[in-house]
């Protein structure tokens, strides 16, 4: 580069120039002119006032369609559009083993294990399911005693539910912090399961009773179910229904059908006269030519001869002399 036109930096002060330096607020007003202003905010177009009907329409809106408060809304009730499918989540582990189960049932040593290991409270034997009346089993069939045996075995495994969550509320109940709500979810599941055991036992009975007399049935319908599916006192009811419709039957009138008369009309013999012909008018015509009536061989025979004899006779006559003839004339 060229020495000669390099800048030439000055080192003396007296060489240093005699005009003022400017100040900083000099030089910030200089950085704020030059700056180019922002443009203005564009306008945008105003929506246009609403009419007089739309302002009808969103008062009455408003007016009936308010907003409710909670109170109104519990006392109105639940809103029947809204579908609940689903509840409250569960543990999630829990969640799979109950669905694993429900989806694929249980071993028949687990069930076994189980059924076992919750028996029915000594104080509480009703929860399990009803046995049959001896006499009830003896009177129906093969299968429907076969039925009534399949829905027995799913209402003993309701009774052992039943007791292992019977079990679980004695527990909490004993405790001195009793956790109300706990003890509630699981009463409500007892309740459910006992009500469930009541609508298999009459499941039972309405089947068996289909089976029997009418007569019986309406005694039968009277039991209540306990220990035994028809009550223990069966016996004695049965016995009272036998009376009944025995004394029904001695008191009603025997009653003869009709069809039953008519047949002893049929086979009763005719004792009286044959009634005689009926008398034929003077105008009475026989039957038409093409349908004459059928001559015996016996009528026939005495015609014939008696034709026969007026030939022979007009042929006699003819032989005879001219002298006989006028004699006969």
């Amino acid at each position: 580069m060229d020495p000669s036109m390099e800048e030439h930096v000055p080192t003396d002060p007296q060489e240093l120039p005699s005009e003022p330096v400017p100040s900083t607020s000099a030089i910030a007003a200089t950085i704020i002119n030059s700056t180019p202003a922002s443009p203005a905010p564009r306008s945008q177009p105003l929506s246009p006032p609403p009419t007089a009907d739309q302002d009808k329409n969103a008062v009455d809106a408003s007016l009936t369609t308010p907003e409710l408060d909670s109170a109104i809304l519990e006392i109105f009730g639940d809103d029947p559009s809204v579908i609940k499918d689903y509840g409250q989540e569960i543990q999630s582990d829990l969640a799979v083993r109950l669905q694993h189960i429900a989806t694929n049932g249980l071993s028949k040593e687990a069930r076994k294990e189980l059924c076992d290991k919750y028996l029915p409270p000594s104080n509480c034997p009703l929860i399990d399911a009803p046995q049959l009346n001896a006499e009830i089993r003896a009177a129906i069939s093969e299968p429907v005693l076969k039925r009534d045996k399949g829905i027995e075995l799913k209402q003993k495994q309701l009774g052992c539910s039943i007791t292992c969550i019977s079990q679980a509320i004695s527990i909490l109940v004993s405790q001195q912090n009793k956790d109300t709500s706990v003890i509630k979810l699981l009463m409500d599941a007892n309740r459910l399961l006992c009500d469930r055991q009541n609508q298999d036992s009459m499941t039972r009975r309405n089947f068996i009773l289909f089976t029997l007399k009418k007569d019986m049935r309406d005694e039968l319908i009277k039991t209540k179910v306990d220990k035994l599916l028809f009550g223990t006192d069966f016996a004695e009811k049965l016995k009272i229904a036998k009376s009944i419709f025995k004394s029904s039957a001695d008191l009603k009138a025997p009653m003869r059908s009709n069809k039953t008369a008519a047949n002893k009309i049929k086979t009763a013999p005719h004792t009286a006269a044959a009634p005689p012909p009926p008398r034929q008018n003077l105008n009475w015509k026989g039957p038409p030519s093409n349908r004459r009536p059928q001559v015996s061989q016996r009528t026939r025979e005495p015609a014939q001869r008696s034709l026969a004899s007026q030939h022979s006779n007009s042929q006699t006559s003819n032989r005879a002399p001219p002298q006989q003839r006028q004699r006969r004339r």
